[in-house]
């Protein structure tokens, strides 16, 4: 079931069409977008606008691991493979709405079993974005 509006919040993992992120008006992209597919997690909300970055599960000695004790819910890969935040500089911000469009065709989590990030995740997940400079919502 893709995103809703409702399911948006810190910690919140969705899957992106990145052809939709990139290409929207209202979106706020990083110098270098994303050019793959794939999850993202939410770190930030304020009011009607939201944060987020994209997860891979590639190892690179400069990317902050998303540890095992962090991820919530979720399955399979989710669970079994190691994930790791791809880069705090490529990162995203604008309305929630925006991002629920990006879900809306390749998002196939189910409400009941969507991944998240535990709260001490998405503090190390901040704490990168900001040395990195990324987009956020401060």
């Amino acid at each position: 079931m893709a995103l809703t509006l409702k399911e948006v919040q810190p910690g919140i993992v969705a899957y992106f069409d990145v052809s939709v992120l990139n290409g929207s008006q209202t979106v706020r992209k990083p110098a270098s977008p994303t050019s793959r597919n794939g999850p993202f997690v939410c770190f930030a909300v304020v009011g009607d606008c939201s944060a987020w970055a994209p997860i891979s599960k590639e190892y690179r000695s400069e990317r902050v691991e998303i540890k095992k004790q962090w991820r919530l819910a979720g399955g399979g890969a989710w669970k079994k493979s190691d994930q790791y935040l791809n880069d705090g500089s490529t990162t995203y911000v604008g309305p929630s709405k925006a991002f629920v469009e990006a879900a809306a065709v390749v998002d196939t989590y189910n409400a009941s079993g969507r991944p998240r990030v535990a709260p001490d995740g998405v503090a190390a997940i901040i704490a990168e974005v900001r040395s990195r400079n990324g987009n956020r919502l401060e």
